[in-house]
């Protein structure tokens, strides 16, 4: 299932969401609202949190390329993200990016690293739903999307689980969304690339995020779109 986080400051009261889980997110300008402070930092056991900069580049780059088939399609089957050969060059403009946005509140990437050691561990993602479309109808029940991906280095299914949940507490208690999706982890890809053009699929997304739905019951929507 997707992880349901409410702010009650800033969203719709939990007593409404449940009778309409599909109510309208509080759209927010600039993706986050200009009074809230973006955490730069985050702690959690023996792992740490830190923007992503070019300062890492070599050890977000060593761990991207030992890791290239398993973190293939992190953001979908139709994002060939990261490429068999990424170069230093590619990876750094690629770095340069997630800067600009995140200086400009637009996205927020963070490198995951030892706490203690430094050493580098991986790659979290917040992101905005972008879509080509006039109307995207997840947009109507997420306000954002996050991606994890572990290193080789220290991958183990029980590792990323633990670090997902994590990230999911963070995401609840410090940031300002009120719903969140992980595609290709809590939804399957296919099952979200739905929900961009089919209204009932997405609405079926956010009452399983609810828990009011089945992810069989949700499924058995999305058919028609595979």
């Amino acid at each position: 299932m997707t992880f349901d986080f409410i702010n009650p400051a800033r969203r719709t009261a939990p007593s409404d969401r449940a009778v309409n889980p599909t109510v309208t997110p509080f759209h927010i300008v600039g993706f986050v609202p200009d009074d809230f402070d973006v955490p730069l930092t985050h702690v959690c056991d023996g792992e740490r949190l830190e923007p992503l900069s070019a300062a890492l580049a070599s050890e977000d780059h060593a761990a991207i390329s030992a890791s290239v088939k398993r973190i293939r399609h992190l953001f979908g089957s139709h994002n060939d993200w990261p490429p068999a050969t990424l170069s230093d060059a590619e990876n750094r403009a690629d770095i340069a990016r997630h800067e600009r946005a995140f200086a400009a509140r637009q996205g927020f990437t963070f490198s995951l690293l030892g706490r203690t050691t430094g050493d580098y561990r991986g790659c979290f993602y917040i992101k905005r739903i972008k879509s080509r479309l006039d109307v995207d109808h997840r947009k109507r029940v997420f306000d954002a999307q996050a991606f994890l991906w572990l290193s080789e280095s220290c991958y183990s299914v029980a590792r990323d689980a633990e670090a997902a949940r994590n990230l999911q507490d963070w995401l609840a208690s410090a940031w300002p969304f009120r719903r969140v999706a992980w595609p290709g982890r809590d939804i399957a890809s296919l099952d979200w690339q739905c929900a961009e053009t089919d209204a009932e699929a997405a609405e079926g997304l956010a009452r399983q995020a609810a828990g009011i739905a089945s992810p069989s019951v949700h499924a058995e929507r999305s058919q028609k779109c595979r």
